[in-house]
Order: C-alpha cells, then structure tokens, then sequence
C-alpha cells in the first residue's frame, strides 16, 4: 500500500489525517510512503477529514485516526460500536475547548478481520475498488447531493446546487439531531485486489476516468498514488488531498 496527504492548491493548512499501518496528519504526509503488511498483522486503513476550521478540524480528524489505531478486535460489530464511541469522544472534546466547539471529521476505511473484509463511512470521504480495470465506488457519500439523487431530484452527473454538498452526518459535533448510523459494508475479495481510500479534495478534483487512468495498470501502489497527487494538483485542488492505494490479496483464492 501507499499514501499521502497534501494542503492542496490553496488551503494553506491540512485538517486531514490517514491510517495505514499507523496513524498519522496530513501535515506529516506531503511525500508518497509505501508499506507492504502480512494478513497475520491484520489491515485497519482509514482516511479522516477534518471539519469545523483550523484548528478543530486538525484535531478531530487526527483524533479519529488514533482512535482507529487503537482498535484491537477487527469485527463488524465492535467497528460500529467503536464508531460510535468515536462520535460521542468527539462531542465530549469540542465540549472541552470553545475553539474545538464545532468540530468533527469524515471518515471512509477498509478493515479485515475474522469476519472478512469491510468497508466503512461517515460524511464523504470514500472508498473505491479497481476492479476489471473498472473503477467502482463503493461507498455513499453522507450529504445532501445524494440526498437528492435518491429522491429522483439532481442526476448523478448534474452540476451540484449550491449547498448541496453539506453533510447529513459525520462524526462530531453536527446541528442534526438524528442518531449515528455508520455504514459498514462486506466486500467479497478473490484473488488480488486494488483500492483507493479518498478524501473530497481527490474525488471533487478528478473525474472518475481520471482516477481510473491512475489507479490502471501494473504500477506499483506508489505510482499508482504519485500520479493521483500529481493530477489532483494540476487540476488546482482546491481541498486538502489524502489517499491510501492498497492492493490487498486473498491467499484463500
């Protein structure tokens, strides 16, 4: 796997943070890193963005990522506890500061355990697969876009209103008051497989082809995730850029 984390084009700080192997901030992260881990070392890889400002937004993503390392059974059921549990250390830390008082952060990951493998979600950042050489998206972005898709009201590929990219959940501090609800997802793995862990600033800079040029291929997972930072910055991101690229065999298969 590989990974890193850049401010962008524009933004002068990163409020994001990754997991892969161990937890880490965005600022940490500007350079491509590659690991390889063994399935008896377990795999827990998240990406985390930072929402509330600066300073808050930095805290809580980099929070959420140290909370996921710390995680030490890797079942279905214990992952949605720990989110949530994640969700309420959040609140009781933005209650702790008046400059923490709005914050919270997205998360998108991959975790294998006993159970197999699982994708999980809050907010927008998401997960996608290589697959046929085809890219699939296998999360649902928690925000009012997608709201609207599922009502019939906006078309998938519509230029998005103004407004509709707010989040209808995500961790932390939110003015929703309807309970968490994680998404957690089995993914059915033969053989080897690539994916791709993303922040929006990824996914709002490149089209889906573009990441699939990327991500295609027999490259490296490094230069698989150098050309995806280096296309997303040429684009002119104008959000925080993260992503781990892992390529994750079954030996069962």
């Amino acid at each position: 796997m590989a990974w890193a984390s850049h401010p962008g084009s524009v933004r002068p700080n990163n409020e994001d943070a990754l997991l892969a192997g161990s937890a880490a901030a965005g600022a940490e992260l500007m350079q491509v890193q590659e690991r390889r881990i063994e399935s008896s070392d377990g795999l827990l890889l998240a990406v985390a963005d930072g929402v509330g400002g600066h300073n808050a937004g930095e805290v809580a993503s980099r929070e959420t990522v140290q909370f996921l390392a710390q995680m030490a059974e890797r079942t279905s059921e214990m992952l949605a506890d720990g989110l949530v549990r994640l969700h309420d250390h959040l609140l009781r830390l933005a209650d702790s500061r008046l400059d923490w008082s709005s914050m919270g952060s997205t998360v998108a990951g991959l975790m294998a355990g006993p159970q197999g493998l699982w994708t999980f979600h809050l907010g927008d950042s998401r997960v996608y697969q290589l697959r046929d050489r085809f890219m699939e998206l296998l999360t649902e972005d928690d925000s009012l876009a997608s709201v609207l898709i599922q009502a019939g009201q906006l078309a998938a590929h519509d230029p998005r209103p103004e407004g509709s990219n707010a989040l209808t959940q995500f961790l932390g501090v939110t003015d929703l008051q309807s309970p968490l609800q994680p998404h957690i997802q089995s993914v059915k793995l033969s053989g080897l497989r690539r994916f791709l862990l993303c922040t929006d600033g990824l996914s709002d800079a490149l089209s889906l082809d573009e990441m699939e040029a990327c991500m295609a291929g027999d490259a490296r997972p490094a230069a698989a995730c150098e050309a995806l930072l280096t296309r997303a910055l040429q684009a002119g991101a104008r959000d925080n850029v993260t992503m781990i690229v892992a390529d994750i065999h079954n030996p069962a298969n």
